[in-house]
């Protein structure tokens, strides 16, 4: 279990020093950017923005290494939430939407409590960087390892992944990384982004794969991605189980530096931006739009925002004696349309040149079906719209009339 640390969060009254962040149009370097989306400047004046998320609501929270702080931004306007934390860098909420916080410096997990108090979920880390939380609520760090490592046990190779259960056990969880950064769990498999393998010389930067096992101890680690990703840092999935991952250099036909590459779920990376000055953490909205910490460095630090496709526009029906049933629909030119129909795992998948496109559905027959319809911009290369949804009715049933009275 955790325990209240002396350190707490600031008062917000007294810290509610908001200001309007200046606008993209003052200031400068944007037009250097190469994105297959539009970008804006959400908020600067940082010194090195490290981690960022962004909850339900749509505020973003910022962790900034140098000066200590977490910080929210709404609508244009930061708040400071705590101070004084010894180098945070890696953010993400719990199941309860608590925010955990690494302190890289102290080795510390911290929770911040409803009530401003801060709690000390774990300790004895070396150097921990990045966080990410399961479904069942257990926890995964990345790190240089434990400390007091022979004593515990816990001897390793390389740089580290640590789990931490909903029970409070801090254990090992895999090894043998060069420079482990960013974290993604989805079900049962654990992704994370790092410089190479510890014992593998010719094995070079990318995001890698591990699955967690019914006891959740892990298996082995696989190479997820196909091209050199040289010092990947900030990860983050998608709805459509594509990654974006924040790096010094992607490898390409052409090199890419300080860049955003995506990541199919077929491991094919692309370039999704590039000309930034050090991208570091990566977040997606409940819209698709993805936020960057770049660290333009000289008290310059920044939060972009790449914008996504609204949802496309569909005609379905309400109800519908008709199976199949097609249905038409438009959005931006030059996207990918992916169709789910009720539980399907694999969507319906089609490319539209002038934006309008057709579907064929296979309803479920005489009950509810549910749609859910996505866009994602540059034929699948930029980002994915939040999803358009509909419930269709199917019903072939003629009524029996048992009483023909008046």
């Amino acid at each position: 279990m955790g325990h209240i640390r002396g350190k707490t969060a600031l008062p917000a009254l007294f810290f509610f020093l908001a200001y309007l962040a200046p606008s993209a149009i003052d200031s400068s370097d944007l037009s250097d950017i190469d994105a297959l989306a539009p970008v804006e400047v959400v908020a600067e004046g940082f010194k090195e923005p490290t981690g960022v998320i962004v909850d339900q609501a749509g505020a973003i929270f910022v962790s900034d290494r140098k000066t200590g702080e977490a910080l929210k931004i709404t609508e244009g306007a930061k708040q400071s939430l705590i101070s004084d934390l010894e180098r945070p860098v890696g953010l993400v909420f719990d199941a309860d939407g608590r925010l955990l916080i690494v302190e890289e410096k102290t080795g510390f997990l911290l929770r911040l409590e409803t009530d401003g108090a801060l709690t000390v979920l774990a300790q004895g880390m070396k150097k921990p960087r990045w966080v990410t939380v399961a479904e069942d609520g257990t926890v995964y760090i990345t790190a240089e390892g434990l400390k007091n490592e022979h004593e515990h046990g816990h001897d390793h190779e390389g740089q580290v992944i640590l789990r931490l259960t909903p029970q409070g056990g801090l254990t090992l969880f895999a090894d043998g990384f060069e420079k482990i950064e960013g974290l993604v769990v989805h079900k049962e498999t654990l992704f994370a982004g790092a410089a190479g393998l510890k014992d593998k010389e010719e094995d070079a930067g990318g995001v890698f794969k591990i699955s967690v096992r019914p006891d959740g101890t892990a298996g082995p680690t696989n190479r997820f991605t196909q091209n050199e990703v040289k010092k990947p840092i900030g990860l983050v999935r998608d709805r459509l189980g594509a990654f974006y991952v924040s790096a010094e250099e992607i490898e390409l036909e052409e090199k890419a530096k300080d860049a955003i590459g995506k990541v199919a779920p077929d491991g094919t990376l692309t370039r999704f931006t590039s000309e930034l000055k050090e991208p570091l953490g990566l977040a997606l909205d409940s819209s698709g739009n993805l936020y960057v910490a770049d660290d333009r460095g000289d008290r310059r630090g920044r939060i972009l925002r790449f914008r996504a496709p609204p949802p496309p526009t569909l005609t379905v029906p309400a109800f519908t004696n008709l199976n199949p049933l097609t249905v038409t629909g438009t959005t931006e030119p030059n996207s990918r349309i992916d169709a789910f129909l009720n539980n399907a795992t694999t969507p319906t998948t089609i490319l539209t040149e002038d934006g309008s496109f057709s579907l064929t559905l296979n309803l479920a027959p005489n009950t509810q079906n549910q749609l859910s319809v996505f866009t994602t911009a540059n034929n699948g290369d930029g980002l994915t719209s939040a999803p358009a949804e509909f419930t269709i009715i199917h019903d072939n049933i003629a009524p029996l009339i048992a009483n023909l009275q008046p």
